[in-house]
């Protein structure tokens, strides 16, 4: 029942009392193990790790206690998984440090794909894509193509190698594997109807094609996603995000991902807000003056309480960069303060200045936001 509330850190310690009055019940740890997985691969606490910390250390205590009464019976949970879903809150909580050592421990415990393609990842976003391609080439030779998941698998690995070539400044062994990776997603195309699966494989077609230089297929491939899923905000989240610092910016698309997001009464006022910046971040890079409608929702958003209504403030002019930053209650609100005035700074034709602070959005390490690896793009050569 704590569970289902959301009260997660009630719930371990009813589950613990549980097991300490049965500790001979193996039902009990194995619905305990499951809950904390569940919870830690949900993201709950990507933005306190301590949290995720504690949750883990809890795990792999019942853990040790149901393989000392039942070595012979495989647990529910793995212990490699822990460790990654760990690594993975450390790296959105910004602690690359820490989430390498818990990603490293998951792969002394069972090298897996999942746990090589995150820390492939982690590599590549901290500036070492050289062992980032090692990572994920290991993780691609343990992947088989035998079933519609497997061909996932492999699909987002490729994108992966094509990504780490490009940092690398491989371009002709990322175009390879951003086809090889497109031709494995339209593989998968038939076997998916309307919906959220769809509307994913769109967005990884678009942003593949539009690495291929086919813009047009690419927008199509958008266009298509949003149709596929209007209500989906990681649709728009990620073509936007994307749209920020790709080769070819495209302000005319741009714009229409935001007004069609715009539409979905379940968005949140804090991504509306979020999107009209990476709309005025596009058109920074494109020279071009954003639409009415972008201003008008900063303009809507600039009086609400909290971090989102002073990122709204700061949008339309009313609140300098100082005090923004003054305001920034964390790591990942100083990270976002740094990203926005950049992008100002970009419309400004201070490009010196806006680098200058695309770098400092780098120093935070805060590696699992949107901002920082828009910021990393940016400053590619």
């Amino acid at each position: 029942l704590a569970a289902d509330a959301a009260d997660h850190d009630a719930a371990i310690a009813w589950y613990a009392e549980a097991i300490e009055l049965a500790p001979d019940v193996r039902g009990l740890y194995d619905e305990a193990l499951q809950r904390i997985d569940e919870f830690l691969a949900r993201g709950l606490f990507d933005q306190d790790a301590s949290r995720a910390r504690g949750f883990a250390r809890r795990a792999e205590h019942m853990l040790d206690e149901r393989m000392r009464r039942w070595p012979d019976a495989a647990p529910p949970v793995a212990r490699g998984r822990i460790q990654l879903l760990v690594g993975t809150a450390e790296m959105h909580a910004g602690h690359p440090s820490e989430a390498k050592e818990h990603f490293e421990a998951s792969l002394a415990s069972a090298e897996t794909p999942d746990a090589l393609l995150q820390l492939g990842l982690l590599e590549e976003r901290t500036g070492d894509p050289r062992e980032a391609l090692r990572l994920y080439r290991r993780a691609l030779d343990l992947t088989p193509n035998e079933d519609p998941g497997d061909a996932l698998q492999r699909a987002r690995i490729l994108e992966h190698l094509g990504d780490a070539y490009r940092m690398a400044e491989e371009a002709d062994q990322a175009r390879r594997m951003y086809r090889q990776s497109l031709e494995a997603w339209e593989r998968l195309q038939p076997m998916l109807q309307a919906g959220p699966g769809l509307a994913r494989l769109q967005v990884r077609r678009g942003v593949l094609l539009d690495r291929l230089g086919e813009r047009e297929p690419a927008r199509h491939a958008f266009q298509e996603a949003m149709t596929a899923a209007p209500q989906m905000r990681e649709t728009y989240a990620t073509v936007l995000a994307h749209l920020v610092s790709a080769e070819a910016v495209d302000l005319e698309l741009a714009t229409e991902v935001f007004r069609q997001s715009m539409r979905q009464l379940t968005l949140q006022a804090e991504w509306k807000v979020y999107f009209a910046l990476w709309v005025k971040a596009i058109a920074a890079r494109a020279g071009g003056e954003v639409s009415a409608d972008v201003e008008m929702v900063l303009r809507e958003q600039a009086d609400a309480s909290g971090w989102s209504g002073r990122l709204a403030a700061f949008g339309i002019g009313d609140l300098p960069y100082g005090e923004l930053l003054e305001a920034a209650g964390t790591e990942g609100e100083e990270t976002e303060a740094h990203f926005y005035e950049g992008a100002r700074r970009l419309a400004d034709g201070d490009a010196t200045g806006a680098r200058q602070l695309f770098e400092r959005v780098l120093a935070t390490r805060m590696v699992g936001f949107y901002e920082y690896t828009m910021a990393q793009q940016l400053l590619r050569p």
